[in-house]
């Protein structure tokens, strides 16, 4: 992410170019947190969560206490989604400061919050199944692995989906950028594009209505 944000700006500045201001990169940073990455940061925030302590046995202390195994359970996902909201913050305020201070003001800042939110969210859904295969397999490895396997299954049954029923809306569903969309024949056909009158145009159009009237 540092490389991201300083090194266009500082390559501009060695090779002689004006520095030119770039409003989107906090945009760019929010969908390159998206995908594979998400899903590696639900694995690693999550996969010792319930198996590391099976594995240890720091969990039967817990266990032999007068607290149900269902309570245990919602602590430890509530414990990971704060968890979680903790690194995207972190993350967001590191984009948002290097992006305004070497890429100049920024497009959308009203929405970091709700970009915020949605990481956290979605990564909390991979970090649940991590969660939960570890608890059923009491192994770090199988939650890893296994976690690994749903969302390689996943995504081939999403790009499958995709190739047999076009640009659909279950890509929305599946790991990934989701359905392409495309305003291309919406006006004229395929290929054209739609274009606003000139003031000239404009004018003349209202000459003519007038003289006609």
């Amino acid at each position: 992410m540092t490389l991201e944000l300083t090194l266009p700006p500082l390559l501009d500045y060695f090779q002689g170019k004006p520095l030119t201001q770039s409003p989107d990169v906090v945009s760019n940073v929010f969908k390159g947190l998206a995908g594979i990455f998400m899903f590696l940061i639900a694995v690693a925030t999550t996969m010792n969560t319930v198996s590391g302590e099976f594995e240890t046995g720091s969990i039967t202390p817990l266990l032999t206490k007068p607290v149900s195994k269902n309570t245990v359970f919602i602590g430890k996902t509530v414990a990971s989604f704060i968890t979680l909201l903790a690194i995207y913050a972190f993350l967001t305020a590191y984009a948002v400061a290097g992006a305004v201070l070497f890429d100049g003001p920024q497009n959308n800042l009203q929405l970091v919050p709700l970009g915020l939110m949605g990481l956290t969210v979605s990564t909390m859904v991979w970090a649940s199944l991590v969660i939960l295969l570890g608890t059923l397999s009491k192994s770090s490895l199988v939650a890893a692995l296994g976690s690994f396997g749903v969302w390689i299954g996943v995504t081939i049954v999403g790009m499958v989906l995709g190739s047999i029923f076009g640009q659909t809306a279950i890509l929305f569903y599946a790991p990934g950028s989701g359905a392409a969309g495309s305003t291309a024949g919406c006006v004229g056909g395929a290929g054209s594009h739609l274009r606003l009158p000139s003031l000239q145009e404009l004018t003349t159009l209202d000459t003519c209505s007038c003289s006609g009237s």
